[in-house]
C-alpha cells in the first residue's frame, strides 16, 4: 500500500485535532446545557408549586380548589409535558391531564423514592430515564383542617429534544469546519511544499558536468527554506570543488605517468635503431630503469593517498617513539640522495606520539627530500624534535628563503609544483608534501611551512602527544 503523503498525512492530523477539540467542547457543553435545562426545570416546578400552596382559600370548595390548581398547572407548564394530581387524604386522587397507567405509574415511582413532606412544604425527585425521566415535586397544605396534597411531574423529553438538535448542530457545523480546515490546510502546505519541489527538480537536472551552485542561488524561496537551499547550494559547491580536484588529479596522475613511459619508450626505440657497443646498451637500460622506478614511486604513492583518503582515523595505533623514527627517516632519505654530509640533527626530545611507524616514516622522508632537493644546492638541513606536555612539534629547515606567501598552501596540492614546466629533472612527484599533510591529519595534527630569505624554509608538524588515554 502507497504510503500517504507528508501533505495529506498534516492535513489528516489538523482534521483530528479539531475533531477531538469539537467533540470535547460538545460533551462539555451537552453536559452543561443538561444541568442547566434540569436547573430551569426544577425552578419552574419549584416556582408552580410555591404558588398553587398559596392559591386555595379556606372558603373554596373542594371541586373549586381543585380545579384552581388545574388552571395554575395547565397555564404553566406544557400539556404535554406535563402530568398532575391532586387529592385529600380522605378522598380518592384526581389525575390529569391524561389519566392512565403511564401516569399512574410515575406518581407510584415518585411516592416510592420520597418520603411525603412536611405540611406547607415540598418535595423534588427524579424517576425514569433517559427521554423517560419525570422531574417530579410534591407539596402538601393544611386546607379547613385537611392534609391536601399536590404533585406535579414534569417530563424531560423537551429538554433532551433541544440537546438532540443542539448536537446535532454541533456535529453539522464541526464536520463543515473539520473538512473546510483540512481542504485549506492541504492547499497551504502544497504552496509551501512548492518551493521544495522546484528545488528537487534542479537538483534532478545536476550531473558531474553541470555541477555548480548558481543553479541554486537564484532560486527564489521563503525564509523558512532559505536555510535548507543554502545548505544544499554549499554541499552542490563543496561536490563541485571536489568533481574538480578529481579531474585534475587524474590529468595530473595521467601527465606524470605518461612522461617517464614515452622516456622510456623513447630510449628503447633510440637503441633499437642500431646496432650498439655495451656501454651505450648498459647506458640505455640504466635510463629505463630511473624512468622505471619514478613510475614505480609515483604509483606507490598514489596508493598510498588512496589508503590515507578511504581511512578516516588509525584503527589501533601504537607507541612511536617520533625522535627515533625522524633520525632514522631523514638519515636514509640522504643516503638515497647521496647527500649524507647535508644532514644536521638538532634537538631530539624523546617524545613519542600514538601512530603508525611506516606512515611517520614516510612523511618524515618526504620532508626532508623535498628540504634536499628543493633547497640551497650543498646547504644544510635540520631535523629537530620538541615537545611539551600536549604536543609533539617535529621540524625540518632548509636555508632557502624564496617561496612567496601567496604560494604557501598551493604546495601541499597534489601534483603542485611551483616549476611550470613541470620538469622531472628532480625525480619529484609533486605528491610528497600532499602526502605528508595526509599522513599528519590523520594522526590528528598538520603541517605549516614559514619561508624568509633570512630565516630559510622550515616545515612544522604537530602532533598529539601520547597519553595514558591514548596509549594502547
Amino acid at each position: 500500500m502507497k504510503p500517504l503523503s507528508l501533505r495529506w498525512r498534516l492535513s489528516l492530523l489538523v482534521i483530528l485535532v479539531l475533531i477531538a477539540g469539537f467533540a470535547v467542547i460538545a460533551l462539555v457543553a451537552y453536559w452543561e446545557m443538561d444541568e442547566s435545562m434540569q436547573r430551569d426545570a426544577r425552578q419552574t416546578l419549584a416556582a408552580l408549586m410555591t404558588a398553587a400552596l398559596g392559591s386555595p382559600d379556606e372558603s373554596d370548595s373542594d371541586a373549586g380548589i381543585q380545579a384552581e390548581l388545574e388552571s395554575i398547572v395547565r397555564a404553566t407548564t406544557r400539556r404535554e409535558s406535563t402530568r398532575y394530581r391532586f387529592w385529600w387524604d380522605d378522598q380518592p386522587a384526581r389525575t390529569g391531564p391524561v389519566d392512565s397507567p403511564e401516569t399512574h405509574e410515575i406518581f407510584r415511582q415518585a411516592m416510592a423514592a420520597v418520603e411525603p413532606p412536611q405540611v406547607a412544604q415540598h418535595i423534588y425527585c427524579r424517576v425514569g430515564r433517559g427521554k423517560q425521566a419525570f422531574g417530579v415535586v410534591w407539596a402538601r397544605k393544611t386546607v379547613r383542617g385537611r392534609i391536601f396534597n399536590v404533585q406535579v411531574a414534569y417530563s424531560n423529553r423537551y429538554a433532551y429534544n433541544e440537546m438532540r438538535e443542539f448536537r446535532n448542530i454541533i456535529l453539522i457545523l464541526g464536520g463543515a469546519v473539520a473538512l473546510a480546515t483540512g481542504i485549506a490546510t492541504s492547499l497551504v502546505i502544497l504552496a509551501g511544499l512548492r518551493p521544495i519541489g522546484r528545488t528537487a527538480r534542479i537538483v534532478a537536472n545536476i550531473s558531474a558536468r553541470n555541477m555548480d551552485r548558481s543553479h541554486l542561488d537564484s532560486l527564489p524561496v521563503p525564509g523558512e527554506l532559505k536555510l535548507f537551499v543554502q545548505s544544499l547550494s554549499d554541499m552542490l559547491e563543496r561536490l563541485h570543488l571536489s568533481m574538480q580536484a578529481q579531474r585534475r588529479f587524474t590529468a595530473d596522475a595521467s601527465h606524470e605517468l605518461r612522461t617517464p613511459l614515452a622516456v622510456a619508450k623513447s630510449t628503447l626505440q633510440a637503441v633499437r635503431n642500431r646496432p650498439r657497443d655495451a656501454a651505450e646498451y648498459e647506458h640505455a637500460i640504466d635510463e629505463v630503469l630511473l624512468d622505471l622506478r619514478r613510475m614505480e614511486r609515483l604509483v606507490a604513492q598514489l596508493l598510498t593517498l588512496a589508503r590515507l583518503d578511504n581511512t578516516p582515523h588509525i584503527e589501533s595505533p601504537k607507541t612511536v617513539r617520533l625522535d627515533v623514527v625522524a633520525a632514522k627517516a631523514a638519515a636514509a632519505e640522504t643516503a638515497n640522495l647521496g647527500a649524507p654530509e647535508r644532514l644536521a640533527l638538532g634537538t631530539l626530545a624523546a617524545v613519542s606520539v600514538p601512530g603508525e611507524e611506516g606512515l611517520l616514516t614516510m612523511m618524515v622522508g618526504n620532508l626532508v627530500r623535498n628540504a634536499l632537493v628543493h633547497g640551497p644546492s650543498g646547504g644544510t638541513v635540520t631535523v629537530s624534535v620538541e615537545g611539551d606536555d600536549g604536543e609533539v612539534r617535529l621540524g625540518v629547515h632548509d636555508e632557502g628563503g624564496a617561496i612567496p606567501a601567496g604560494t604557501i598552501e598551493k604546495l601541499f596540492e597534489r601534483f603542485y609544483r611551483m616549476d611550470a614546466s613541470r620538469s622531472c629533472d628532480t625525480g619529484g612527484t609533486g605528491l610528497g608534501l600532499a602526502l605528508a599533510r595526509e599522513i599528519a591529519r590523520l594522526h590528528g595534527g598538520d603541517v605549516s611551512l614559514t619561508s624568509s630569505p633570512a630565516g630559510g624554509t622550515t616545515f612544522t608538524v604537530r602532533l598529539p602527544r601520547e597519553t595514558p588515554d591514548t596509549r594502547t
